[in-house]
């Protein structure tokens, strides 16, 4: 039977779209940061943007992934108590996140991070808004809402976050300093947080969607608990961002500056395997759920042949225009971001678009508790070859070491989602 993917397609049309124009925002943001803010405190902002990433998961306490699956189990029929699973999540998170500004705040007083107070507050701020907004948004993803949970919200912050930048800068002609920007990207969240909460009311009243198709168990293994969503999600976070921590560690916020927008650039490679996998979890549920494995093969190997070209695109794109894209953060990046340190990135997020899918897969299925110690054992790589890299050979030195470790996870990843879910990236026959 020819697989009918028709509403996936929709759904990752809807989020493209969405994401492509937040993508454009977001980016408009960084280069006017870059230009505006000196180089120590763009570093610095970076440095804070990737802490409120961890405290974010921190705060989650998991539930993001945990209530996502087990609202489509709701649906499959695998389980009951719709009302009941959603407040227990905000329950979790909310005591998750008053234990992290607790001991945040206490780190704090003591010197182990040394932020003005403050920024301290508006971290914890922006914190609990992204916390709250990502609960809702589960649910809203579980329900065949993808492509009005995270990303339409997400373009509102980015819009408004631009906007009040733009203002400040080009008509009231402030001063951009780091407390003005956390201030202004605080008041953006709280903002499109309220919208949020609107949008979801309205689409309460709407019908539902029809049940999935009960079917058996297809896995005799016990599903991961929110025990190991909230590690999977925390261990992940950091592998993403333990490069950030290294070189705020090794060097100084300049060179974490340098970095950052290196990092921003390659993550226009990485948004492809992002929009992927966000249209991609609740198909891979459904079909993996209602023991529909020869269509999850096919679905799988469809959307790895599309990330690969279009992420093969990007990156010659990417590398060709090097010079034109860089110049438009300013003259310190340009001059300072060399030819290696810029490729190795590029390259690093390319393997990540052409092997991410198992990531998804494993999460979506059941078996999260794999990705927890590929995760952790990415970590342990970073940080080991990491601190020998930067000691050695710079930031470029680190950026070696994200492609070294990108090819380890996806690799790995990819060997456990064949043995356990039966599913290849390609489906080829040996």
């Amino acid at each position: 039977m020819k697989l009918k993917y028709d509403q996936y397609i929709k759904q990752l049309m809807g989020v493209t779209g969405i994401h492509g124009i937040f993508l454009v925002t977001s980016f408009l943001t960084h280069i006017l940061l870059s230009n505006y803010l000196p180089a120590s405190q763009f570093g610095e902002y970076s440095f804070y943007s990737s802490l409120i990433q961890l405290f974010v998961v921190i705060g989650l306490f998991g539930q993001h992934n945990y209530l996502t699956r087990e609202l489509l189990k709701v649906r499959t029929g695998f389980s009951k108590g719709f009302s009941g699973i959603t407040r227990k999540s905000l329950g979790y998170s909310a005591i998750a996140w008053s234990l992290l500004a607790a001991v945040f705040l206490g780190a704090n007083a003591i010197g182990w991070f040394n932020i003005e107070w403050p920024i301290t507050v508006l971290i914890l701020l922006i914190t609990g808004f992204i916390v709250v907004g990502t609960i809702r948004q589960a649910v809203q993803k579980a329900f065949d809402q993808v492509g009005v949970s995270q990303l339409p919200e997400k373009l509102l912050f980015s819009a408004v976050f631009l906007l009040t930048l733009s203002t400040g800068v080009f008509w009231l002609k402030l001063d951009l300093t780091i407390l003005k920007v956390m201030f202004f990207s605080a008041s953006a969240y709280f903002i499109s947080q309220i919208a949020g909460v609107i949008i979801y009311a309205s689409l309460k009243k709407k019908q539902p969607p029809k049940p999935i198709e009960k079917a058996s168990e297809t896995s005799n293994e016990k599903p991961a608990t929110r025990w190991y969503f909230y590690f999977m999600s925390v261990i992940d976070i950091i592998d993403s961002n333990v490069d950030i921590y290294l070189i705020k560690y090794f060097e100084e916020y300049e060179t974490v500056a340098i970095y950052s927008v290196v990092k921003r650039v390659a993550m226009l490679l990485h948004t492809i395997i992002y929009i992927s996998n966000y249209a991609l979890g609740p198909e891979v549920s459904k079909l993996y759920y209602s023991g529909q494995i020869q269509k999850l093969q096919s679905t799988v190997a469809r959307i790895v042949l599309m990330n690969l070209s279009f992420g093969a695109i990007a990156l010659i794109v990417l590398i060709s225009f090097k010079n034109i894209i860089l110049s438009l953060f300013g003259d310190f990046y340009h001059e300072n971001i060399t030819w290696a340190l810029y490729s190795v990135m590029m390259l690093a997020q390319f393997v990540n678009v052409a092997l991410g899918a198992p990531n998804q897969v494993l999460s979506s299925t059941g078996f999260e508790r794999y990705n927890l110690w590929v995760y952790a054992g990415g970590v342990l790589l970073q940080v080991v070859l990491g601190s020998i890299a930067l000691h050695y050979y710079n930031i470029t030195g680190m950026a070696i070491v994200t492609l070294i470790s990108a090819f380890y996870w996806n690799g790995l990843t990819h060997f456990i989602m064949e043995r356990k879910v039966g599913v290849k990236i390609l489906g080829f026959k040996r």
